[in-house]
């Protein structure tokens, strides 16, 4: 891991992107939310308070879900506002999903996760293009799923968990090799909790040989 993280530093300090991944990462992997922090904290010094003169949709998004997570609520309900205001702007269905996902995102920082619930489900619910799923960020809606699923858990709901948390296991979009070690603990801990010691099982020796392979990856 700390290799990955050593080339991640090399390639954004050469300017050849990059920066993403921490934002992208850091909600779901703890370690990473000091580099999260600063990626965002350059980005406020570049584009001002709530990132209001950012030109890039998907990196104001990306902004504003760390925002969220991180606790800086008003922030992520401002980036919310100004998401919204592009997408009746631009009338694109896709500037619309994000307004929607940073929406659901705050409502979840704000403590009211019966409400964000719903929210993140009709986002996984709705189809997208495949032309926008192979390596887009965003359109795949991974952090959105992984959401959804903590909130199934957390509602006891452990199969339906287990089954949007499932999706993760395709081959593609890209961006879902993020959320695998994350989703692999979760179905884990849901199968348990729903009392299928074989299910719970296989997700840990999978989780295990997958943390294996990171370990022989680094040497």
């Amino acid at each position: 891991a700390s290799d990955v993280k050593l080339r991640m530093d090399d390639f954004i300090s050469r300017k050849w992107g990059g920066s993403s991944f921490y934002l992208m990462a850091a909600p779901f992997f703890p370690e990473l939310r000091e580099d999260a922090r600063i990626v965002a904290h350059q980005d406020e010094v570049t584009y001002g308070d709530n990132y209001a003169k950012c030109p890039f949709t998907q990196r104001l998004w990306q902004l504003g879900v760390w925002e969220a997570l991180d606790g800086r609520i008003a922030v992520a309900r401002a980036i919310q506002r100004d998401l919204e205001g592009r997408a009746q702007k631009s009338g694109l269905a896709s500037d619309s999903r994000v307004a929607r996902s940073m929406a659901a995102f705050a409502t979840l920082a704000s403590g009211d996760s019966a409400k964000a619930l719903p929210m993140f489900k009709a986002l996984v619910d709705e189809p997208v293009p495949g032309a926008d799923l192979a390596w887009d960020f965003v359109a795949p809606r991974g952090g959105e799923r992984l959401m959804l699923a903590r909130l199934l858990v957390a509602k006891k709901d452990y199969r339906k968990a287990i089954d949007v948390a499932n999706v993760f296991d395709a081959a593609w979009p890209a961006i879902y090799l993020l959320y695998v070690p994350q989703s692999l603990q979760l179905r884990a801990n849901a199968a348990a909790s729903a009392g299928d010691a074989e299910m719970a099982s296989r997700f840990r020796s999978r989780l295990a040989a997958l943390r294996d392979e990171r370990v022989v990856a680094g040497k």
